[in-house]
């Protein structure tokens, strides 16, 4: 798609980048990643990039710094909704990046227990089976 086609979202929908879309972009997204995963947006003057793989495409490929040579930081990026990508500086990405950080060690966390946890739980689960229940 080139920077001259427009995509326009259907009338029950928000821009992602309205007041209405950033209380509830999701909808929109969910639109546009099934008609228009990556296209031109004349509103923000952005290519908007929906889709998963797209983006993970886009965030390892040149370029895909904001800070990068040619790429819209400054003025243009602020404006945009807070994320990992689009505040320049602290404190809202060191705060957005911790939480990021965090969650990634997630899984890895959960997987140091799990044994653990599953050990419990047979125990607990075989007292209960040996004790005695009355209905009331």
């Amino acid at each position: 798609m080139t920077a001259g086609t427009q995509i326009r979202l259907p009338a029950h929908l928000s821009h992602p980048f309205s007041p209405a879309g950033r209380a509830d972009p999701y909808p929109a997204y969910d639109w546009l990643r099934s008609r228009a995963p990556v296209h031109y947006d004349a509103m923000s003057r952005l290519w908007l990039v929906t889709g998963h793989a797209d983006c993970a495409a886009v965030l390892r490929g040149p370029g895909g710094s904001p800070r990068a040579p040619g790429s819209r930081g400054g003025r243009a990026a602020r404006s945009l909704p807070p994320s990992m990508r689009s505040p320049p500086t602290p404190p809202d990405h060191t705060r957005l990046r911790a939480r990021g950080t965090a969650a990634a060690r997630l899984p890895a966390a959960i997987a140091s227990v799990a044994e653990g946890i599953g050990r419990d739980v047979d125990d607990l689960l075989e007292r209960l089976a040996g004790e005695t229940w009355s209905t009331r």
